[in-house]
């Protein structure tokens, strides 16, 4: 059976989705930073909504903690959790990067290795995996449009225990950020 310590670690990449993320606790791109790759229209200053739908939820050949952990991620599915608005001021508008934006929809740790990290007119392709002996692997691709007044992203994780055969998790989030107008006084900034 698959202990629950590193059960944690094996899911972690799926249960990680944030809605607002802290782009200094991500890892590194693998060659391709913020400061080498190309930067994304910068965001408008002003109060944003933020809108994190779970689109899908599979497994194969779960059990225990991990079983429960699916059956409420299923439970999630369709329904919008819907954050903000925030403010987004000039200062952190300035700062905006493609590592910024991504790092709303989905946080992951330094042990990915980044194999693609690209922003083209306006459309982002991003992939990372993560292998371990111990954890697993898992893979993370994050698609999508970024502009200066939206942000729609899906982000699609997929998990495999160490063992073959013993357990895959996929998941498939849609991340989708709008400024709605300025800041009101007291609004809470955008991170």
């Amino acid at each position: 059976m698959f202990e629950v310590s590193r059960l944690a670690a094996w899911i972690a990449p799926v249960i990680l989705v944030t809605s607002c993320g802290n782009p200094d606790s991500q890892g590194s791109t693998s060659g391709q930073t913020s400061e080498n790759a190309p930067a994304p229209v910068k965001r408008q200053p002003g109060s944003w909504s933020i809108t994190h739908t779970t689109m899908a939820f599979d497994a194969e050949n779960v059990e225990g903690g991990m079983a429960e952990m699916v059956k409420a991620g299923k439970a999630s599915i369709g329904k919008k959790d819907v954050g903000g608005p925030l403010c987004l001021t000039a200062e952190k508008a300035d700062t905006d990067d493609l590592t910024a934006r991504l790092s709303e929809a989905i946080r992951f740790d330094q042990e990915y290795r980044v194999l693609r990290s690209e922003w083209k007119d306006g459309n982002v392709d991003f992939r990372a995996v993560r292998e371990d002996p111990t954890d697993g692997k898992s893979e993370l691709t994050i698609t999508g449009t970024l502009t200066p007044t939206s942000t729609d992203l899906v982000v699609t994780t997929d998990a495999w225990q160490p063992e073959p055969g013993k357990g895959h998790i996929r998941t498939l989030m849609k991340q989708e950020n709008s400024r709605v107008g300025d800041c009101s006084p007291r609004q809470d900034p955008l991170r």
